[in-house]
This record gives structure tokens, sequence and C-alpha cells, in this order.
């Protein structure tokens, strides 16, 4: 390309020279003087001898004019392909240098005053976890950090490789600039980038420890800039639900219930045992996220839905082993539903064959036993019932505590549970208490009112099912 602009210079310098020679008359000294001017004036050509020459070049340039910092490998260890795995760490001490000698720090630490108490909060040192900190309040004009990470997709969310290359990324902004320019993303800087599925598999205290390490150097000795030290200490971590749930060690999940975790969680561990717990959970999540939610729903996975989350080989040997499950399972269902003297065992009963029972050798002996089937009230915590005699809404733990006292007096009753046999009971505990237990949106009744009561009641015995079928 350089050569190009060159000869095409050469032609442009030629013909204004003619130009200037022969129609304004021009001695030959002023001539040379303007073509000179023309050629020195040519701005791609100067980016070409000067910094901005090469591509090495440039990039030195870039690094010396806008403070460049290099990121850090930190080892995390090896995957189970025997790859080593890295997070990219941004040192903090040096980001907060750079902080330090803008002239908007300068300007930061000068408008800061001693504000008295008020009746009315302005900022986040208007709190009370802001005034009790012993460190801030030993050092006023220290840096108070910020936090924030959040984990984003980089391909395209909807296809194959959703969540495969997820990858959580940390950012450090600080409370000592002003409100209205904390938000600036131009002061905002990156700390850390980290595959999401390698901050599952080898844990958040080795993924920032680097991090760690430079937060504990900022509040015991200090970033020294010129002839002061000013000292630091993380405030606060910012983030969604689920990142900071990450952090915290809490559940990340919002949406399975244990019912569903403890079915899914035997189903993968008795096909794949030895499958690293990180890839349990992501392949727990895969099948949720597909709306598995019975045994016999398994039949209907195919082996791209799991690539996701297994390798090509992993996902055949499961689907394999899922489909087989449910196929002579549902061959010792009907040779027990065939023969009345066979003993009805639980062993013999799944979620996927309790429904395809001979609905005309024991319809009879269902409707006597629901029919007759009385909730067992009187088993209830205290506390549950004085809940719904309030006609209040039971919480998340009350309602799986009676969920799981109304199934096991069920499964007294026959082990061979159907869906039937769910929506009878819950039909009897919703018309018995309506305003606790009916499903409401927005003050209106959902549907029949009870089909989440049948939901939770299905699982429970689809879950008890498992665990006990051979």
């Amino acid at each position: 390309m350089q050569n190009v602009h060159e000869l095409a210079q050469d032609y442009t310098l030629s013909k204004l020279h003619s130009l200037l020679n022969d129609e304004k008359c021009l001695t030959d000294d002023i001539v040379r003087k303007v073509c000179e001017c023309v050629k020195n004036s040519d701005l791609f050509s100067f980016c070409h001898q000067g910094p901005l020459r090469t591509t090495y070049s440039r990039a030195q340039t870039f690094k010396k004019m806008f403070q460049y910092i290099e990121p850090k490998k930190v080892s995390l260890g090896n995957d189970e392909n025997m790859t080593q795995r890295f997070a990219h760490y941004i040192p903090v001490i040096q980001t907060l240098s750079n902080l330090l000698k803008l002239e908007l720090w300068k300007y930061s630490v000068s408008q800061i005053s001693s504000k008295t108490d008020s009746d009315y909060f302005g900022d986040v040192s208007d709190g009370k976890n802001f005034k009790c900190n012993h460190f801030f309040r030993e050092n006023a004009k220290c840096l108070k950090v910020i936090l924030y990470q959040d984990a984003f997709e980089i391909v395209n969310p909807l296809g194959s490789a959703k969540k495969k290359h997820k990858v959580v990324a940390v950012y450090l902004s600080v409370v000592n600039l002003p409100p209205h320019v904390r938000s600036n993303t131009d002061l905002m800087s990156l700390v850390l980038l980290c595959a999401e599925n390698d901050l599952k598999r080898f844990g958040s205290a080795k993924v920032f420890s680097e991090l760690l390490v430079d937060l504990q150097d900022l509040e015991e000795n200090g970033i020294t800039v010129g002839s002061e030290t000013v000292k630091g200490a993380l405030y606060c971590i910012a983030g969604d639900n689920l990142g900071s749930h990450s952090i915290g060690g809490f559940t990340e999940n919002f949406k399975m219930t244990d019912l569903e975790r403890t079915f899914l969680r035997s189903a993968i561990s008795e096909v794949l045992p030895d499958l690293p717990e990180v890839t349990k959970d992501i392949l727990e999540e895969t099948l949720h996220s597909l709306g598995v939610e019975t045994y016999d729903d398994f039949k209907f996975i195919e082996e791209d839905d799991l690539l996701s989350a297994l390798r090509p080989v992993q996902a055949r040997k499961v689907i394999a082993a899922w489909k087989l499950r449910c196929q002579t399972l549902e061959t010792s269902s009907s040779s027990v539903g065939s023969s009345p003297g066979h003993p009805t065992t639980l062993q013999s009963f799944s979620p996927s064959n309790s429904q395809s029972f001979s609905s005309s050798s024991s319809h009879s002996s269902d409707i006597d036993w629901v029919d007759t089937f009385l909730i067992p009230w009187e088993k209830f915590p205290e506390e549950l019932i004085q809940v719904l005699e309030r006609e209040k809404r039971p919480s998340p733990r009350l309602r799986r505590e009676m969920v799981r006292i109304v199934v096991t007096e069920m499964m007294r009753k026959g082990s061979a549970q159907n869906r039937r046999h769910s929506t009878e009971v819950a039909k009897k505990m919703v018309s018995k208490y309506p305003k606790s237990l009916q499903d409401v949106i927005d003050g209106d009744v959902f549907g029949p009112g009870y089909h989440s009561l049948v939901k939770q009641l299905q699982y429970r015995i689809d879950t008890f099912s498992l665990l006990y079928c051979v």
C-alpha cells in the first residue's frame, strides 16, 4: 500500500511541477519549494515514517501514551482434558496508581468535606455500613474500591455452544470520584477475565487469588504517589443475583426446586458417577432448560442437546443408558400389570411406567383409595397449620414440607402413583384452603387453581420412585 501511494504521489508532484512551470511561469526555485511543501504535508506518508509506521511501533506508542498495563496470567490448573487453564488479571495496584496521577483525582480529593449527619442519603458514604467501618473512619482520604462482576456470552447464546464459551468479567471503580462521573465507563477499569466454566471448576479462591493479594497490600501498605502514600480498601462487590450468589457460596439456581435437583442429579450420577461436579451442574442446568420434568422425558433427549455440557461420547453414553432404562421400566410395569399374582413393589415402578400401567386392571382400586384418601392435616407442622388457618400463603420451605408429608402418606396406599392421583389429592387440599394454596396471579385464579401443587406432588413422587427403582 505504501509503494502504491508513493507512485501516486510522484505522479501528482510531476503534474504539479509541469502545471506551475507551464501556466504560472514560476521560477524553478519556487516550484521546488511548493512541491516539497505538498510532499511534506502528506499525512499518509508521515504516519509511515513516524511512531505509527509499523504494527509493533504503533503498539509501543499506544502503551506509552495511554498508560497500558500488561495483563498477568493466573494459572488455575488442568481441566479433564489435561489442558492448562488460565485467568487473566490486570493488577489493581497499577490501575489505581494511574488513577491517582489524573487531575480528576486531585479535584475529587479537594472536594471531600466533613458532612454532618442529616435526614437524607446523598451517597454511599451516608450509609451506616460506611460510617461504622473502622478503616474508612481512620483513613478519610483512602481509596474506596467497588468491584463489579458479571458474565457474558461471546458466541450465539442460542446455539449448541451455549455457556461453553461464557466469560466472567470483573471491573473496578472507586467511591472517591464524584457521583455524576462514577458510572462513566471511561473511569471503569477491567480487572479480570476468566471462563465461567473454569471459575466453577477451580473455585473463586484460585481465580481471585492475585486480586486478593493486591487488595490486602493496598490496605496494609497503600500506593506511593510522589511524597504521599494513599491506602485503600474494598467497599463492596456489585453484581446480579447469579454472580453475587456464586461469590458468596450460595445456590445459583433460582428456578429449580430441591426435588428437581435431586431427581436430575440422581439420573446423571447413575450413568456418569465419575463426572466432575462442575460438569454435573452444567448438565443439570441444561436438562432443566430443556424441560425435563420426569424420567419419561429422557426418551426425547437428543445428542445435540447435551453437547454444550458433555463430549460427544459422553452424550451418546448417557442417552443410550437413559433410553434403555425407560424401555426396561416400561416392560417391567407391563408385566406387573398383566400378572395379578405378582407382588407390587416399589422397585417395579418409575415416573415413566406409572402412567403406562393398565387402567383396566387397576381402575377400580385406584378410585377406591383416592376417593377415600384423607389429607394428613394432623401431621403438618404447627407453623404451617397456623398459616393455612389465617389464609396466608405458606413459605417455600413450609410448602415443600407439606408436599413431603402428603406424598409419604400417598406412597403407603400403593407405589403405582400417577398424575391422576396427584390431581385428585391436590383438589382436596386446595378446596380446604383455597386462599393459601390456589394458583393466583394478580388476584385472579390461574387455570384450575391447583396446577402448581399437582406438579410439586408429581415431582416428589417421581423422585421417590426413581431413588428406589432398580
